[in-house]
């Protein structure tokens, strides 16, 4: 999969052991007429290659998406989704671009579907 956007956070990488790092950015993207922020980590040596993308940056990241289960200790289970970006690229097609957040030229394979209505005010999070 792949996300095309405006890097609007950058984060330090975060040494959580000796073998395992991690390195979140969120990015936001143009889904249609809406925004969408989507918190991205890079895992261990894929840190790094955020070193040279600022925020500000419009990149395009290729990500995959990872599931997983976890069961608490009164035997419920929840469900955890995390995106995970594994390379990232200059967004304008080899050329370095920054841009306004509010001017990121949006994602590709995006449906441009909005979200439900889920009535009330359009400054209520629906969730």
């Amino acid at each position: 999969m792949e996300l095309t956007g405006t890097i609007i956070e950058r984060f330090e990488t975060q040494h959580i052991s000796d073998k395992f790092a991690k390195r979140e950015i969120v990015l936001e993207v143009q889904d249609g007429e809406y925004t969408q922020t989507i918190p991205i980590e890079f895992i261990n040596k894929s840190a790094d290659k955020l070193d040279g993308f600022p925020v500000g940056s419009y990149v395009t990241i290729q990500i995959n998406l990872r599931g997983r289960k976890w069961t608490n200790k009164d035997g419920v289970d929840k469900y955890f989704l995390s995106c995970q970006g594994w390379k990232i690229d200059n967004g304008g097609g080899g050329q370095s671009q920054q841009r306004s957040p509010s001017s990121s030229s949006g994602s590709r394979g995006r449906s441009g579907v909005p979200p439900a209505d889920m009535g009330g005010d359009e400054d209520d999070i629906p969730f």
